[in-house]
């Protein structure tokens, strides 16, 4: 087989294009950095290998998901190919052709143009020109060639202000530097790419007939154009001190060339222009390399001017193409929740881009079920999308033709994975209702668990622990599916994305970081409610560090591996467009009194929210008539999470007896919780009375009574509470119906003197 050999595209979006197998070794697959790119999803990132040796090409598979075949067999180790052999990597097929691409000019691809590197830099060259492009051109001198040189140029500047695009613009500067420098043989720009590191060949011009090979360029020489800003000629390059150990040079066979940069005015180097010659018998000047200059400096406008035009054509392109996906995209999404008797639905959709991998749907089943699905593909974008509107056909007929839903969601994963989708996987949920038995199937493909709240209040995760492997991990997995009864009341939440959130004391969100898709930091779920201004609200703890935003609602941010009691994490899943909560909130008091020394008291709660602290005294119809009694008559504290708490709010307030209220996130008010608080904050004042006979003066083994009387009743009264310089109290006894408390005092064997009794206030 001869050494120029193609591979040429039959059929397919690659249909005619050629790529000439210079190298050594050349790469066929998926990924932009192989030598013939084929984006497929059939196809592996890196799918085959074609070998240039001695004999001919080596054709090895490269471990891809779908295999090679040669002839219409599949490739099971290296294989020698043949001119005329068709070669297929997933849904392309090429041609095995020996033979170079035809004669002609214009735009070059990359796969023919082979950029050769070299080595060392050397000394100055004995015959070379530079020209800094800051430097004045030379003046032209009159004469013929001048008038000439002249009406080149200005076609050259009208063709720049008329064209638009580099597929303008570059071929006629090539064609106008032919005109200039009728000497040339051939002509090359390159650009740089986005990054600024790399030269690419965007444009080439032949006089005659292609070389054997590939085109060959020194990108070593460009590199140091690029570099050094300075437009370069060299006479004889071949001869060329600065180029000496540069083999890229010499075997380019070039004689005479001119390269030139294009700068940009704020110094971003574009890319170089070359023009060269292998004619001995021509050379460029000194001349000629001022009349280059001059003409790059006005392509290089053109250019810039191109390079936006063609940016500016790229992006409105793509933006009606994703204005088009996003169309496509929500026309698979459901118009409106299904009408289920006995049940309300709603949903909600955001994607976080134009389009997205995340997936709901509504599948009418047999029997009058229905199924609820919610996916989400790994990754973001078009790729994401595509990758779901796929799997959501699979998923709609799989569930239509199978009655057992984890046997059809096993069904659904086998064809994903078929499908090569590579390093893609999706999560799945899939919810089947039986609304005439309020039963619940549901099978978990690696998703977030569903949320469930019982009409008491009572929130737990289902498939947390009995989830499956995500689809697209394993084609042989086995999913299982559990069964569940709804009561009247139950409410549930299926979520893909959520936003973690802090809940701050107003009952404000600060949004802090994404959870729950590819952006996740390691979390379990830990709490869901469903009172938010009528939002699903799920509250969170994480392992590692969360950094909350501080510029939202003055809040203090911080950092929390958990919710604290003023700081709960939340996420919130769903827009106002969501449930409405009607349902007021229930609760008790723990305590029955509040002491001088205790400002705390227990409370337990079925919603977040905010709790009130009434007294007795006033007369509570709705919220206004607590907040519009005295301040000393109620307080408010507030309710960050569901279930027992302990809130310190009853400072500022009078004695007396207190009753507590609630109020929901979603204004709604409850009756009076069960239980009752005493606040006591005055000291009582007791009184002492000792009972005396006689003389009063006691003999032994004779007692007297002693009465102590408190200000205001008490729980208790200790013997231990009475000082004494001597003798014994006995066990004192509350006086029924008074504030009195009676003992006995006995004084001590032998004494004589006087004995001092006395209590504390």
């Amino acid at each position: 087989m001869p050494n120029d050999v193609l591979l040429v595209a039959q059929g397919g979006p690659l249909q005619g294009q050629r790529y000439r197998l210079a190298k050594r070794r050349s790469v066929i697959g998926r990924h932009p950095a192989c030598d013939v790119v084929v984006d497929c999803s059939a196809v592996s990132r890196q799918h085959a290998s074609v070998t240039l040796d001695e004999g001919g090409l080596v054709l090895e598979d490269m471990g891809s998901r779908n295999g090679t075949l040669v002839n219409g067999r599949p490739l099971a180790g290296p294989c020698r190919l043949e001119d005329g052999d068709d070669l297929r990597v997933g849904t392309q097929r090429f041609r095995v052709a020996a033979e170079g691409p035809p004669p002609g000019s214009g735009i070059a691809s990359r796969s023919s143009v082979l950029m050769m590197d070299a080595g060392a830099d050397s000394d100055d060259s004995r015959i070379v020109s530079r020209r800094a492009m800051s430097e004045e051109s030379a003046v032209i001198e009159e004469g013929p060639q001048a008038a000439a040189v002249l009406r080149a140029v200005r076609s050259l500047n009208r063709v720049f202000g008329e064209s638009r695009s580099l597929d303008q613009v570059l071929p006629c500067l090539l064609d106008g530097l032919f005109d200039l420098f009728s000497g040339a043989d051939r002509g090359f720009v390159l650009l740089a790419d986005a990054a600024g590191k790399r030269l690419l060949l965007r444009a080439s011009k032949l006089k005659s007939a292609p070389e054997e090979g590939p085109l060959r360029l020194s990108l070593s020489l460009m590199e140091t154009v690029s570099r050094s800003r300075q437009a370069v000629l060299s006479a004889d390059a071949s001869a060329d001190s600065r180029f000496h150990g540069r083999d890229s040079v010499a075997d380019c066979r070039l004689h005479s060339l001119m390269c030139v940069p294009f700068i940009r005015s704020d110094g971003v180097v574009l890319g170089v222009v070359q023009i060269d010659s292998g004619d001995t018998g021509h050379i460029f000047q000194e001349q000629d390399l001022d009349l280059f200059v001059g003409v790059a400096e006005a392509a290089t406008r053109a250019v810039e001017q191109a390079l936006a035009h063609d940016d500016l054509i790229g992006r409105e392109r793509l933006k009606r193409d994703l204005e088009l996906a996003q169309r496509v995209q929500q026309s698979l999404l459901p118009s409106r929740p299904p009408d289920i008797a006995g049940y309300e639905v709603w949903d909600h959709y955001e994607s976080a881009g134009e389009i997205g991998g995340d997936l709901f749907a509504y599948i009418p089943l047999p029997d009058d079920r229905i199924a609820f699905v919610m996916a989400d593909v790994s990754g973001k974008g078009v790729s994401a999308a595509l990758v779901m509107a796929a799997l959501s056909a699979d998923v709609r007929y799989c569930l239509a033709s199978e009655s057992d839903a984890a046997q059809a969601v096993s069904r659904i994963n086998e064809g994903f994975c078929r499908s090569g989708w590579d390093d893609r996987f999706a999560t799945l949920m899939v919810l089947v209702l039986d609304p005439g038995c309020h039963r619940l199937t549901i099978v978990n493909a690696g998703h977030l668990p569903v949320a469930l709240r019982s009409r008491e209040g009572v929130v737990r995760m289902i498939g947390l622990d009995d989830g499956g492997l995500p689809l697209g991990v394993d084609a042989g997995y086995r999913y299982d599916s559990i069964t569940i009864d709804i009561a009247p009341g139950t409410m549930l939440a299926v979520y893909t994305d959520v936003y973690v959130v802090k809940l701050t004391r107003s009952g404000s969100f600060v949004w802090a970081r994404q959870f729950g898709g590819s952006q996740s930091t390691s979390e379990s779920i830990w709490r869901v409610t469903f009172d938010l201004d009528g939002n699903v609200v799920v509250a969170g703890t994480f392992v590692g560090t969360i950094d909350l935003d501080t510029s939202v609602d003055g809040s203090v941010g911080q950092s929390s591996n958990g919710p604290t009691n003023d700081d709960a994490f939340v996420a919130k899943m769903a827009s106002s467009s969501g449930y409405t909560d009607t349902t007021a909130p229930t609760g008790s008091l723990a305590l029955k009194t509040i002491r001088a020394d205790t400002r705390s008291y227990g409370h337990s709660t079925t919603e977040a929210g905010q709790i009130y602290l009434v007294r007795d005294s006033v007369v509570v119809t709705d919220l206004a008539s607590i907040t519009s009694s005295a301040d000393a008559d109620w307080n408010v504290g507030g309710i960050n999470l569901a279930g027992n708490n302990v809130s310190v709010v009853s400072d500022g307030l009078r004695d007396g007896i207190y009753y507590a209220y609630g109020v929901d996130r979603s204004g709604n008010f409850s009756a009076r919780y069960t239980g009752s608080i005493t606040i006591d904050s005055t000291t009582p004042v007791p009184s002492l009375s000792i009972s005396r006979s006689g003389s009063g003066t006691l003999t032994a083994g004779q007692t007297t009574t002693l009465t102590i009387t408190s200000s205001e009743a008490l729980e208790s009264m200790f013997s231990s509470y009475v000082s004494k310089s001597a003798g014994t109290i006995g066990t004192l006894t509350r006086v029924t119906g008074t504030n009195s408390w009676t003992g006995t005092f006995t004084p001590p064997s032998n004494a004589v003197g006087t004995a001092s009794i006395s209590i504390a206030a």
